[in-house]
């Protein structure tokens, strides 16, 4: 499979014809079945602003899946950034509780 055939069968994942797809991509009618080897930079870029979740080293290689669950590992990201965030104020937190303990324990014996 090439890349005009990748770009063809994604088009039909998202569910649009290679004319609306060409359309969404501001170019002319014809435009993805005139592709021999590759798409210009500048159409890249267009496919990679209005569709994401392809995964461009699919399309230009075969490699990988069709789509990058963007999303997921996006949400992922997130939720690893609020853990550690959530770890760091816990860590504190204990630092704070270990030193209220000290200051409690050297009163103690100077009393």
């Amino acid at each position: 499979m090439n890349v005009k055939e990748r770009l063809k069968s994604f088009a039909d994942s998202v569910g649009l014809t290679v004319s609306a797809l060409e359309k969404e991509l501001n170019v002319s009618n014809g435009y993805i079945n005139s592709i021999s080897k590759s798409i210009g930079l500048d159409k890249l870029e267009l496919l990679i602003e209005k569709f994401p979740n392809l995964n461009v080293e699919w399309l230009l290689t075969g490699k990988g899946s069709m789509v990058r669950r963007s999303n997921e590992d996006e949400a992922l990201r997130l939720r690893i950034t609020e853990l550690e965030e959530l770890n760091d104020l816990l860590r504190f937190k204990i630092s704070v509780l270990e030193e209220a303990a000290e200051r409690v324990k050297k009163e103690k014996k100077i009393d």
